[in-house]
Order: C-alpha cells, then structure tokens, then sequence
C-alpha cells in the first residue's frame, strides 16, 4: 500500500510541477481522468507503463471505457465503437 501512496505524492508533484508558481487546472479533467489514470497506471502496472502514454492513451481509455455495455451481447452493432477505440489503443479487436 505504501508504494501506491509514493505513486499518488510522485504523479501530483508532477501535476504540480507542471502548473509552475501560479497555475491553474481543471479540477474534473485533472484529478479526475489524468490523476487517477496516471497514478493507477504508476501503481499498479509501473512506472515505465506510466510514462510511455500521454494525453492521446487517456483520451482513448475514457472512449474505450464509455463504449462497453456489460449487458449486450459483443455483436451489438454499439460495440463498433468500442472496436474503434480499442484499435485506437492498438489492442486489436475483441
């Protein structure tokens, strides 16, 4: 549990960093998609996964993530887009 913390310090100080002396962010943006993505990344998968996605991963990720539907069988045609996003991630298709 102790490294989950230090990943929590390390990707805030980054944010932080990042800001300077006087910044700005958006709270719902920053904390809630690249904080949370960024620290469980750092966490749990490490930090070399953590720093070899940007912007372009996260983005993906929530699209990705929006497109599933735990209900509907996979060949529901709402699934194309979740394709789409997994192709956008280099995953492949389900």
């Amino acid at each position: 549990m102790a490294q989950h913390v230090d990943a929590m310090v390390k990707e805030t100080r980054l944010l932080m960093q990042q800001m300077g002396d006087v910044g700005e962010f958006d709270i719902n943006h920053d904390f809630t998609q690249v904080i949370t993505m960024n620290v469980a990344a750092h966490a749990l998968i490490g930090q070399d996964f953590r720093q070899s996605f940007g912007e372009e991963f996260i983005r993906q990720f929530h699209l990705l993530a929006a497109g599933l539907d735990p209900i509907l069988r996979p060949t529901c045609p709402c699934h194309a887009s979740f394709d789409a996003r997994r192709l956008g991630l280099g995953l492949g298709r389900c």
